[in-house]
């Protein structure tokens, strides 16, 4: 019985991974900086201006959200069911509104 050689191959193919990053430092096209105990509670936000994923605090996506001077009115509904403004206590003073 007559068997078959193969020569194997000296130039070795390259290959890519497929996996799915896990972990968010490991995202290449994102600027988190040092992901520690001061980046909890922050928000992964696109960043058009350096076409990159950051980090952003609650704070900052309202001031961006209402830099058109309007809310969406889903956000305000939601806010508006879950104050119960019998829990607030003290002093509370709402401001100043434009336009009166």
């Amino acid at each position: 019985m007559a068997s078959i050689v193969v020569k194997k191959s000296t130039n070795p193919r390259s290959v890519t991974s497929q996996l799915q990053r896990t972990k968010l430092s490991d995202m290449t096209d994102a600027s988190f900086g040092t992901l520690d105990a001061s980046s909890d509670g922050k928000f992964i936000s696109y960043d058009e201006d350096i076409k990159k994923f950051t980090l952003v605090s609650a704070d900052d996506l309202l001031i961006e959200s209402v830099e058109d001077d309007d809310l969406p009115n889903a956000f305000v509904s939601i806010v508006e069911d879950q104050i119960d403004l019998g829990e607030v206590t003290g002093n509370v003073d709402g401001g100043t509104f434009s336009g009166e």
